[in-house]
């Protein structure tokens, strides 16, 4: 195989967050490839919760209208719960509409999901190259070079070559300006690279029963669960939504019991919980090890991690992919500055500090909530539910990107967090801000004139394609940006095109919010 042309990025690994990195890179102008172990895609379910963020970043990537086919709404009337053993409610989360203008969680199947990753992958022109394994990742010039061998199953004999190895004219060269590594868990990239990983040592292991349901829906015992997280001391369970048409169960392994044991009682528990042929086909059984890691500093020089490669999360708030998906939205503006001459890539320092201590943040949070779950001792579970009854139901709190000094945003209290979106009055009717203003960089007012110098407002819109979004209580059809503005003490915010606040002040601040990020963008 001819080696290809330099890219300028090369995204290894070809799951979501890599077709996604790959998709929205190549609409940008990119050129960019992906290279991939595995000769087919998985074809069955693994991750299920899709969240607002991840929506709004989809809608951003010019994909929302093609993954709504396979995005699962939680009813009004469903909330996420911990429950007791007795099914009563310990504590839930009121997941309605969240702070980017849809619920806060959401069912999918990842298959189902991929699929059109791919088909959007085909429609941009990104090549991906299967049954590619990396073996050597080295400087070169400014970028790196990256060598792949062809990989093989296991038993699969290789070609004639030196000490059973594969043939030297069988491996490709490929050189980049910077390297992506989406390559899971068990990176080779973060290998390679030495990349530090902290580790909370938070790790158990779970049965997953993935159920698809036939046309009676759930069963009745299901269903008045729904969503839930069984925090029983006898056998820890949960039950999620995973996509339309489906539904999940899972079960912790119990200490001294072994995973072949736990396997074998599949059907035995799914059948606890009503699980017939008249309500559903198990699709999958398989015990997986969730862990609570992430790299230290996801940057080495050129070389970059996202999704699974940079962090393993507690799947409690179904937040593993979706973090995977935030960390592509917070690289694309920055590579796209990078190229266009408007940055370095000492931006990605700014990158490397907020994702990282953004995952740190969440994983706490999903250990704070998993503990109660996971506790097999009576007495100790017991404190828990105790602990969580006195906590308020409330969706989880905005994380913030670390820390002024370190992240690419404004020292000011409201700078650093996810931005609101909500609907606004457009024509005769309503619609959400990114369909009436668009995405990149936004100058949004309210009730306010913005004040800007002639240069700052070419910059603003010419190099840096930002866009002033103007609204008042008139276009304010929830009152929902007033009470923000009002509670930040602000007449404009300036946020990012990962949709996190830059920036806030009065409306004439606006020359020195927009010569603020000049400043810090060139840096």
């Amino acid at each position: 195989m001819e080696p290809p042309d330099h890219l300028d990025c090369l995204i290894v690994g070809g799951g979501p967050v890599g077709m996604l990195a790959g998709y929205w890179l190549r609409s940008k102008g990119f050129k960019v490839a992906i290279y991939e172990r595995q000769a087919v895609p998985y074809a069955l379910p693994r991750a299920v919760m899709f969240d607002h963020e991840s929506r709004r970043i989809f809608d951003s990537a010019g994909l929302g209208a093609r993954i709504l086919p396979v995005i699962q709404d939680l009813a009004e009337t469903r909330s996420f719960a911990w429950r007791d053993a007795a099914g009563d409610v310990i504590t839930a989360m009121e997941w309605k509409q969240a702070q980017s203008g849809y619920q806060a969680a959401m069912g999918f199947s990842q298959p189902e999901l991929e699929h059109i990753l791919r088909d959007a992958i085909d429609d941009s022109g990104c090549p991906v190259v299967r049954s590619q394994d990396l073996e050597s990742l080295i400087p070169h010039g400014d970028g790196m070079k990256a060598t792949f061998k062809p990989w093989r199953s296991a038993g699969t004999p290789p070609p004639s070559g030196s000490n059973g190895q594969s043939a030297d004219e069988e491996r490709i060269t490929v050189t980049a300006s910077f390297v992506l590594g989406c390559d899971g868990a068990n990176s080779t990239v973060r290998d390679l690279m030495g990349f530090n990983v902290i580790d909370l040592g938070f790790h158990y292991d779970w049965l997953v029963i993935d159920l698809l349901l036939k046309d009676k829906g759930l069963p009745p015992r299901m269903d008045a669960i729904f969503c839930s997280q069984i925090c029983d001391p006898a056998r820890p369970t949960t039950l999620a939504m995973s996509g339309n048409g489906r539904h999940r169960l899972e079960f912790m392994r119990l200490p001294g019991e072994t995973h072949d044991e736990l396997k074998a009682k599949a059907k035995t528990l799914a059948a606890e919980w009503g699980v017939t042929e008249e309500y559903a086909t198990i699709e999958r059984v398989a015990i997986y090890t969730f862990r609570a890691r992430w790299a230290e500093v996801p940057v080495s020089g050129r070389v970059i991690l996202a999704g699974d490669a940079a962090h393993q999360l507690p799947p409690f708030i179904g937040q593993g992919l979706n973090a995977g998906f935030r960390d592509i939205s917070a690289l694309v503006w920055r590579l796209e500055l990078i190229r266009d001459g408007m940055a370095t890539s000492k931006i990605l320092e700014s990158f490397a500090h907020e994702r990282a201590f953004h995952v740190k943040e969440v994983i706490e949070l999903c250990i704070l909530l998993g503990q109660p779950i996971c506790e097999t001792d009576p007495e100790k579970s017991a404190f828990f539910h105790k602990m969580l009854r006195q906590t308020p139901s409330r969706p989880p709190a905005l994380q913030r990107l670390g820390v002024p000094a370190e992240g690419l945003y404004q020292d000011h209290p409201a700078a650093g967090y996810l931005s609101l979106q909500r609907q606004i009055k457009a024509g005769d009717g309503t619609a959400l801000f990114d369909t009436v203003f668009g995405f990149g960089w936004v100058l949004v007012t309210f009730n306010a004139e913005p004040v800007l110098e002639a240069s700052d407002a070419a910059f603003f819109e010419g190099p840096l394609r930002g866009r002033i979004a103007k609204l008042d209580r008139a276009t304010d059809s929830t009152g929902e940006y007033e009470a923000y503005f009002s509670g930040i003490g602000a007449e404009v915010a300036l946020v990012r095109p990962d949709f996190y606040v830059f920036a806030v002040g009065g409306a004439s601040e606006c020359g020195a919010l927009i010569q603020l990020a000049r400043s810090m963008l060139s840096q």
